[in-house]
């Protein structure tokens, strides 16, 4: 009777420390946060403007961040372009904002496999 409640009680403690792990894992995989990238050539309020559009409008949990990029465009502001994954398709996403980082657009194409 002894060994059964001592076998029990390690069932329970096996159970909730794999319980407590499959959590911890969770945990971990939504703390990995998009890096973006260093930009100097951008004055900084504008670039944590557009990082902080960029977090609004894209799940950057499906973003891959060596092919994010801003490009200026001309008498607007910027194009920032990122490519990432929605419902396991592979897309170019980009944001169209005015010279402060504010949204002013934005869209995705379909890249070719």
């Amino acid at each position: 009777m002894r060994a059964l409640k001592m076998n029990l009680i390690f069932a329970i403690i096996i159970v909730g420390f794999s319980l407590l792990c499959l959590s911890c894992k969770d945990i971990v995989k939504n703390s990995e946060e998009f890096q973006f990238p260093n930009i100097d050539w951008i004055d900084p309020t504008v670039y944590n403007e557009i990082k902080k559009t960029c977090r609004a409008y894209w799940d950057l949990n499906n973003m891959i961040e060596d092919t994010f990029e801003i490009k200026i465009k001309e008498g607007i502001g910027y194009v920032i372009d990122c490519d990432g994954y929605l419902e396991e398709m592979l897309y170019r996403f980009s944001i169209l904002v005015d010279e402060s980082g504010k949204w002013i657009n934005d869209g995705r194409t379909l890249k070719n496999p």
